[in-house]
């Protein structure tokens, strides 16, 4: 999944820099190619740190849980 995430902003910074170095803003093109990758790259660490925290909110209830029963069983 976080494959298509990278995919899909890899595509949204290519596409607009190509299309302005098409035209007569290639400076501006340019400066996309340059700097337009900062963006997504935030994106997509943003993305991976909210994956990350939902595995461990749900890791954190499983083992919880197993406690639980560890202590229903001790009594």
């Amino acid at each position: 999944m976080i494959v298509l995430v990278a995919m899909s902003l890899i595509f949204g910074w290519l596409v607009p820099a190509f299309s302005m170095m098409g035209t007569d803003a290639a400076p501006f093109g340019i400066l996309w190619l340059l700097f337009g990758w900062i963006f997504p790259v935030i994106q997509l660490v943003l993305f991976r740190v909210v994956l990350e925290l939902f595995i461990a909110t749900i890791r954190t209830v499983q083992n919880t849980a197993g406690t639980r029963q560890e202590i229903q069983v001790l009594r």
